[in-house]
């Protein structure tokens, strides 16, 4: 899979080295005692971070620590298991994931990372598995609080329920449209497998041939930008506002003649607005 990863230019996370809820823990561990489950804890992250380490941009450390606490109890609050991710892999960025943080107002709890004495960096992975009719503006004043900690926001684990609710799916493309626009959410994973048989969860793109859903054609319509036309002014400058990635761009001077072959450009991400300049016939 990393090979295929890295042929293909697809970047990784890495999801997850340790998951708070116990009922998907092995039998063994609950026969540890704090101190016992503490150090197998820790041996599972020095074991799988070594393995992969400097494969991946993010980590997911422990997953769900704001509904559960197995781990979180035996390690300082996960604090040592955080530090110990940085002593051994220090480039990605160690995240929180969870959910029902923009899905509903349920969550009442909160990670003590920094209580714990963690001061290293943190990014903030909001899982965004709706089930229910979405709430907008709840979506928006969610993230626009979680901004207020300076912390990178990702969507780690976005789907529709659409599986059981196929009405669902009109909001498939909404959604990822409202996620997309709001300025501090920085990247946006699928939750969503290709096999409704085997192992799709709630939301599934295709067929087992390979055939788009609906959930699929709302992806495609919104990852899809439409040709568009515009019009320079009199300095030849035009704006526009773009998805990032790559386009073709075909230039019609004012004579209604055309350079030989079409321009193409990759926007990416800056800090700043991208400017993209063409070289046209004098």
């Amino acid at each position: 899979m990393l090979k295929f990863a890295k042929k293909h230019h697809i970047t990784l996370r890495g999801h997850n080295i340790l998951w708070e809820d116990s009922k998907y823990q092995a039998q063994w561990q609950k026969m540890l005692s704090p101190d016992g489950l503490c150090e197998v804890a820790l041996k599972r992250v020095k074991s799988v971070v070594t393995k992969y380490k400097g494969q991946f941009i993010h980590w997911d450390v422990i997953n769900e620590n704001m509904h559960y606490s197995l781990y979180s109890n035996v390690t300082n609050n996960g604090t040592d298991v955080f530090r110990l991710l940085r002593q051994l892999d220090p480039h990605p960025i160690p995240f929180l994931n969870e959910f029902n943080v923009i899905e509903d107002c349920s969550i009442q709890s909160k990670a003590n990372l920094r209580e714990g004495g963690y001061g290293g960096p943190l990014g903030i992975g909001l899982q965004g598995h709706f089930i229910l009719e979405p709430n907008y503006p709840f979506i928006r004043a969610s993230i626009d609080m979680l901004h207020a900690t300076g912390l990178r926001i990702w969507i780690t684990e976005f789907d529709v329920n659409t599986q059981k609710n196929a009405w669902m799916v009109k909001y498939v493309e909404p959604l990822l449209r409202e996620l997309h626009s709001h300025p501090y959410v920085k990247g946006i994973i699928m939750w969503a497998a290709v096999w409704p048989n085997i192992s799709c969860f709630r939301m599934c793109l295709t067929d087992n041939d390979y055939n788009n859903l609906p959930a699929g054609d709302a992806v495609d319509k919104f990852i899809t930008v439409p040709d568009a036309n515009w019009k320079t002014d009199r300095s030849g400058a035009f704006e526009a506002s773009l998805f990032h990635g790559e386009y073709e761009a075909s230039i019609t001077l004012p004579d209604g003649s055309q350079p030989p072959a079409p321009q193409t450009f990759n926007l990416k991400p800056r800090r700043d607005v991208s400017v993209v300049r063409f070289k046209t016939p004098s």
